[in-house]
């Protein structure tokens, strides 16, 4: 059946210590800043049930790898099960268009609220899109790539789900500009992948009209997962820095929401002053693997770069993040270190690892300041 929604498928199947001290290049410098201020708060603007026009500035992505994601925006895409209800799609460019994310917002096809995050993103090292998804059920976890061809696409992912691990498969088929067909596939032994269910996208060029969606439980929305209680204290609120850096003055604000039922923590950070007017300068997305257990960082620069590394907790509350940081010069091994202070700042120190010991790049502090809105609220239960 072609408008099943892919829920149903997907349920029944079921301490480092810093030693040198050196001066790098502005630029690098400014990168690291922007990434220091990971965890922190600011709102950010996604369109909601509510709204009634889908604004989604025009990304200039021509002869880019990510150039045949521009054909996903504007508007808005609408999936629809066979029991009625439906589910939505926005999609919106990362920094510099290295990136692109997709929000859903609906019910599944069992009446219950659903919300999942999907980033796709040019990785430098491994020369391929790949795909980071985050779902409801069984807190699933998607790992994979996907390729173009012309209008067509297809996608291998892996799918942890709590207990599991499936090989899944996509296959989409653009059927004009407005329209485009989904296969959802699973790899069944020798048999190779199977077709589970098929599906159609169509899209609006304003938001479609909807009934407000009922939470199966309000609490469920409310209750914030144990696993990620080491960033709770940063939600609702907004961390500002500002200062100089070799003469030259920066403000940086970083937005952070936690989304429900996706469980994880989407972020966006902007500046102004030192590399121009409000840049989109980096996205992260914070949490637990699925399969691993472990606490997870992946953030996407507007340089291209990729960050990709765990997270720890200090006895004392502190957090660090031991990077890989990938790039068109190769890979550099870093660490971000926060720490909170009594009188309500953040401390952020950052160093880069070589052979010899650790360079520490950056120390600053961070203020923090009430966040007017969060990111969750345009897709309000």
């Amino acid at each position: 059946m072609r408008a099943m929604n892919k829920s149903i498928y997907l349920e029944k199947n079921t301490s480092t210590k810093p030693t040198h001290v050196s001066k790098r290049r502005i630029l690098r410098a400014v990168f690291l800043l922007v990434f220091s201020v990971l965890i922190a708060g600011n709102p950010v603007t996604v369109v909601g049930q509510d709204s009634k026009l889908i604004e989604v500035p025009a990304a200039k992505v021509i002869d880019t790898p990510m150039a045949s994601f521009a054909k996903m925006l504007p508007g808005e895409w609408k999936v629809t099960a066979a029991s009625g209800t439906s589910m939505y799609h926005t999609w919106h460019w990362g920094p510099g268009n290295h990136s692109i994310r997709r929000f859903t917002n609906g019910k599944g096809a069992d009446g219950k609220g659903w919300r999942e995050v999907n980033v796709y993103y040019w990785h430098p090292d491994r020369k391929q899109i790949c795909l980071l998804g985050f779902s409801p059920f069984a807190n699933g976890l998607s790992e994979g790539t996907i390729t173009f061809n012309g209008e067509s696409a297809d996608a291998v992912v892996d799918l942890h789900q709590i207990g599991s691990r499936r090989k899944m498969g996509l296959h989409w088929k653009f059927e004009g500009p407005d329209l485009y067909h989904e296969k959802l596939l699973e790899a069944v032994g020798d048999e190779g992948f199977q077709t589970l269910v098929e599906f159609d996208h169509l899209r609006s060029r304003t938001a479609f009209e909807r009934e407000p969606i009922i939470p199966d439980g309000a609490e469920l929305d409310s209750r914030f997962p144990e696993h990620l209680k080491p960033f709770e204290p940063l939600l609702g609120k907004a961390w500002q820095s500002t200062g100089k850096w070799l003469g030259k003055s920066f403000d940086i604000q970083t937005a952070i929401e936690w989304i429900p039922r996706a469980d994880m923590i989407y972020l966006s950070v902007k500046t102004t002053g030192v590399i121009g007017e409000s840049t989109h300068l980096l996205d992260g997305y914070l949490y637990r693997h699925t399969g691993t257990k472990a606490l997870r960082c992946l953030a996407l620069a507007n340089d291209g770069r990729v960050y990709e590394g765990e997270i720890t907790v200090a006895a004392d509350g502190g957090v660090q993040i031991d990077l890989k940081c990938y790039g068109a010069k190769g890979m550099q091994r870093q660490i971000i270190r926060f720490d909170f202070q009594n009188d309500g700042t953040m401390q952020q120190r950052a160093w880069n690892q070589n052979e010899v010991g650790n360079d520490l790049i950056l120390e600053l502090m961070h203020e923090r300041r009430e966040s007017e809105r969060q990111l969750g609220d345009d897709q309000a239960d």
